[in-house]
Formats: structure tokens, C-alpha cells, sequence
């Protein structure tokens, strides 16, 4: 048995058999200790007040999410399974995604073995409740079906449909992917009646994914109100509506007190220091009277391209100098064999996510989508009729094919230490709060009036079948510039209500951006409605912290602070 030999033969036996086990047994032993973040719970809560018509013409515009997910969530909702086996759920799709990847995968049996258990597979995207459990089973099977020497074109099509539609990630390796495998039929010259229904699929499905990630006029992240007003706000109110305003006036925003950046030395922390010196206001001139509140060109360029390349790098390997030399053998590699307009979907990946958005979360997929890359490089040959089964795309045998299996396995393998650091810690340790700060406020005496603040709160609503903070409009967190409880809080204070759970994220050193430098870490700026809260006669009496583990450390630390009325 070669563990670094290319597959010759596909099949599912015996060894597959055991892989797949013994990964979904180590999902049953962590899952029952995970504690799901505000992310997790905002998608079920949103599942379960609303229908699927109300998802699907409004929520989702404040969510910058297509239908898949919150589709599947209502779905398990009306058949009655409860928020506590949802995560049983993911599990189930996750080894469904493992079993396609052992069963079709051409990669040696070496990374077939590893991949299952790496971070992001097995944690990230199997332990987690997101969306994103979704996204290597999709992937795979989209693999397959595009190697396959029989084309299914409805498969392929069904299973595009619904990558595109699972996430914004999603849409964009699908988009590219199927146009990649329309020129290959484009090629191979397929008879036309054949493509009408694939094609009248796809189109449906990009129809409703444009459709549902338009953000809504209100809508507070992408938009912040800068369409209130004219054309585009009323064709956008016409189609897709807003949300209407809590009050008559809309409140100013709640202002921010700077952040004092702690004063270090390039001798004593090199690398702290060239963060803080990246992030340094421009100096403004004796004759600018505007103030200096944002970095230089220079600089911003400077901070772009280091963020760039960390989240490049972050998803591959800790050492920055492991990842640089991965990726410039895996360029290498896939120039010799042609494949390099197979990892198109990677790149375009990685240059949207950080002129958009992204966040550690995200990174796994920039990982596995360069896996599928490599996994069609392996069969394009193959798919094409040049070479035979036994040969497959490899001519002679070079330092690149001898090296190339052997730092892949390496990666995988140290990813391997990343779940098993982040499993042992879920165990020991809580990923959120949201859990242990529902079963304190439940143990309150009823009657008692609760406010809540910031987003971070919804990782709490899971557990109540109503709402229980007074001052929050719904369950899951309204993205809408029209609803502004934290902009309110004086107001909401000025009740003076029994009990305020106020919840806060603070980045860690392992946070993605900080793969080369620490450009997100440190004290976060300090909040008005903290200030205020301790202002009203509040105290902190309770506090519950979880972290949210990546690779061998976290990225973020989430706590709700508890404060009652002081004696």
C-alpha cells in the first residue's frame, strides 16, 4: 500500500469504511460539549419566527445570506427537532461530505486519510452549526460530478444550484466552476436538447441567490443608509422593502471613545510595533484643519497587502513560511500539469473576501477550494480521454510530484494538532457564553425585566421560546438601520430595569489578520453604553466568557457581563 500514490481505483471498502467511523465518532464525542456563538443561533432563531415566504422576501436581505441554510433550519424546525440536536444535524451532513470525499477523491490515500480530520473539515465545518457544514459536501460532489466520465448534467446542476444559494463563498466557486464545466461541454460538442433543463436550473437558482443577497435600503453593515433616499432607495423599498423605524427620530449614532494604543518597542516587540506604526493616524499639516483620523495611502496599501496575505496563509499553516512554500510548490505543480485555471475559484475567493468581507470562519473554504483544484488538476487527463486510468495526468516523475503529496500531507497533518488543541478545549472550556448566561437568567424569578445589548446577545435566544429582553424588537438581531436598541440605551437604562446582560468581543493574538503582524488585537475602543450602564447605578455581578477556538490558541473572546441595580 503507497499512502503517496495517486488513486488508480475508486471505490468505497473497508478502510474507507473504518475513516469515515472513526471520524463520526469523534464528531459524537465533541458535539454534545459545543456551545453555539451568536452566528450559530441567529440562524435558527430567524428560522423559527418566520415562514419560509418572510425568510425568503425579507430577511435574508438583512442577513447577506441566499435561502439554503435557513431553508433546511425551518424545515427541522416544523418537523419538531429541537435547537439541541441541531448540531447532531450538522454532524450528519458533515460525514455525509466525508463520505463522498472518501468514495470519489483521486488524491493519495495519505491526504485521504488526513483531510477528514483537519480543522476546518472536522471543527470548523463539522462541529460548528453554520451554514458552512454544507459547503464540503456540496464541493465534493460537485468535484465528482465534474470529473465523472459520464456527464450528469442535472446533477451537476442541482448541486451548483445549491452551493450557490448556501453562501456567498458558495456562489462564487460555484459560478466559476460551472462556467469551467460549460466550456468543457462547449468542447465535447453535447447536444443541445440535453442543456435546456440544467440551464433553466441554474438560472433559477442564481435568480433567487441575486435576489435574496441584494441588501435591503435599511440594512445596517453594507448599506448604512447610504440609500435613504432617491431612486435606488424606492425601486429597493418596491422589491424588496424595509424595515420601519422604531422611533420617529432616528437617534444620533452612538459615538466611540478612541482607543489608546500601548506604546511598545521594535527591540522589545517587533512585530507589535510594526503594526502599531502601520496603524498610526496621518499627521495633518499646519494648514489642514481636517483631522488626522485615518492612515496614509502608503500605509493603507501597506496594511492591505499584509492582510492580503494573511488571510492567504492563515488557513494553510502557522508557520507563514510552511504556507508560502506550499503555495509556491502547489503553483508549480499545477503549471506543469495545466491545472492552473482549475484554482481560478481560489483566487477570486481570496480577492473578494478581503475587499468585502471575511473572517476566520470563512478561511476553511479558500483551503478545500483549493483542494478541489488540485482534485480536478489529478482527472482533467483522464476526463478528456489523453491519458489512461492507470496513468492518469502523470508523465515523468519530477522533484515537483515527489515533493508536492509529502508538504500537502504535512499541512493536514499539523491541522490535525489544530482540532485536536480546539476538540480538547471545547471539551474542557466554553466556545460561548450564550448557554450558561440563558440557564442564569432563566433561574431568575419571572416578572423581572431584562435589557440586552449588542449583537453577541442572540446567543441566547435559542433557549427561550419568547423573547426574553424587553428592549430587543425580535429574537434574532435586526440588521437594520431602522432599529437601533444600542443607539436607545438611555433610554432603555432610564426604565431601569431589573437586569442588563451586556455582551462584548474582544479579538485574540490568533485572530486571522494577525498571521503576520498583530493588526487586530489589543483593547477595542471603549463603548458609551457600558459607561452609561455603570452611569445608571448598575453593577457587574455575573460574567460569562467562551472563546472561540482556531487552530492551537482562539480568535476572539465573547462575555456577558451581568449588572443589577446596586444596593
Amino acid at each position: 500500500m503507497n499512502l503517496l500514490a495517486w488513486r488508480k481505483v475508486y471505490s468505497f471498502g473497508s478502510f474507507e469504511a473504518v475513516v469515515l467511523a472513526f471520524y463520526a465518532a469523534v464528531l459524537a464525542f465533541a458535539i454534545p460539549f459545543h456551545e453555539p456563538w451568536a452566528d450559530e443561533a441567529q440562524a435558527w432563531v430567524t428560522a423559527r419566527d418566520n415562514t419560509f415566504w418572510q425568510i425568503f422576501r425579507y430577511r435574508l436581505h438583512y442577513e447577506g445570506a441566499p435561502p439554503v441554510w435557513h431553508f433546511l433550519l425551518r424545515t427541522l424546525y416544523l418537523a419538531h427537532v429541537p435547537w439541541i440536536a441541531i448540531g447532531w444535524c450538522c454532524g450528519v451532513i458533515a460525514v455525509a461530505g466525508i463520505a463522498v470525499w472518501l468514495r470519489w477523491s483521486p488524491l493519495p490515500l495519505l491526504v485521504r486519510v488526513l483531510l477528514p480530520f483537519s480543522f476546518f473539515v472536522l471543527y470548523q465545518y463539522g462541529i460548528v452549526i453554520r451554514n458552512y457544514v454544507l459547503f464540503p459536501l456540496l464541493l465534493f460532489a460537485l468535484c465528482a460530478l465534474y470529473c465523472a466520465r459520464q456527464r450528469r448534467l442535472i446533477g451537476f446542476a442541482l448541486i451548483a444550484a445549491l452551493l450557490a444559494n448556501l453562501c456567498m463563498q458558495g456562489a462564487i466557486v460555484s459560478g466559476i466552476f460551472t462556467l469551467l464545466y460549460a466550456y468543457e461541454i462547449y468542447r465535447t460538442h453535447a447536444p443541445k436538447q440535453r442543456l435546456a433543463p440544467p440551464l433553466i436550473l441554474l438560472a433559477t437558482a442564481w435568480i433567487v441567490c441575486v435576489y435574496t443577497v441584494i441588501p435591503a435600503p435599511d440594512e445596517g453593515v453594507v448599506m448604512r443608509n447610504q440609500v435613504s433616499t432617491g431612486t435606488v432607495h424606492r425601486l429597493l423599498v418596491k422589491f424588496i422593502g424595509e424595515t420601519p423605524r422604531s422611533t420617529a427620530v432616528r437617534p444620533a449614532d452612538v459615538p466611540t471613545a478612541p482607543m489608546v494604543q500601548p506604546v511598545v518597542s521594535f527591540k522589545d516587540a517587533p512585530r507589535q510595533w510594526i503594526a502599531a506604526k502601520l496603524q498610526e493616524p496621518a499627521k495633518s499639516s499646519a494648514l489642514d484643519t481636517t483631522p488626522a483620523s485615518t492612515v496614509g495611502p502608503l500605509k493603507a496599501a501597506a496594511v492591505t497587502f499584509l492582510e492580503l496575505v494573511s488571510e492567504l496563509l492563515w488557513p494553510i499553516a502557522g508557520s507563514s513560511l510552511l504556507g508560502c512554500l506550499f503555495l509556491a510548490t502547489l503553483l508549480l505543480w499545477a503549471r506543469r500539469h495545466n491545472g492552473l485555471i482549475y484554482f481560478i475559484p481560489a483566487v477570486v475567493l481570496w480577492l473578494v473576501g478581503e475587499f468585502l468581507w471575511t473572517t476566520d470562519h470563512h478561511a476553511g473554504m479558500l483551503l478545500l477550494t483549493l483542494i478541489a483544484g488540485i482534485w480536478i488538476t489529478a482527472r482533467r487527463c483522464e476526463l478528456a480521454g489523453v491519458v489512461s486510468r492507470e496513468t492518469m495526468v502523470w508523465r515523468k516523475a519530477t522533484w515537483l510530484d515527489s515533493s508536492f503529496v509529502p508538504l500537502l500531507s504535512l499541512v493536514l497533518a499539523l491541522q490535525i494538532v489544530w482540532s485536536i488543541s480546539a476538540v480538547w478545549k471545547d471539551h474542557r472550556s466554553a466556545y460561548d457564553p450564550g448557554p450558561e448566561t440563558a440557564k442564569f437568567l432563566m433561574q431568575q424569578p419571572s416578572g423581572k425585566r431584562i435589557a440586552a445589548f449588542h449583537y453577541w446577545s442572540v446567543a441566547v435566544q435559542p433557549y427561550f421560546t419568547q423573547n426574553p429582553f424587553f428592549n430587543l424588537p425580535t429574537s434574532y438581531w435586526q440588521w437594520s438601520s431602522n432599529v437601533f436598541p444600542d443607539a436607545l440605551h438611555k433610554q432603555t437604562l432610564d426604565t431601569h430595569p431589573d437586569i442588563v446582560l451586556y455582551t462584548q468581543e474582544q479579538p485574540l493574538p490568533d485572530e486571522m489578520r494577525n498571521q503576520i503582524v498583530p493588526l487586530n488585537t489589543g483593547p477595542k475602543p471603549i463603548d458609551p453604553v457600558l459607561t452609561d450602564i455603570e452611569q445608571h447605578g448598575y453593577r457587574q455581578t455575573h460574567q460569562f466568557c467562551g472563546e472561540r477556538f482556531s487552530r492551537l490558541n482562539a480568535s476572539f473572546q465573547v462575555c456577558d457581563s451581568i449588572f443589577e441595580p446596586a444596593q
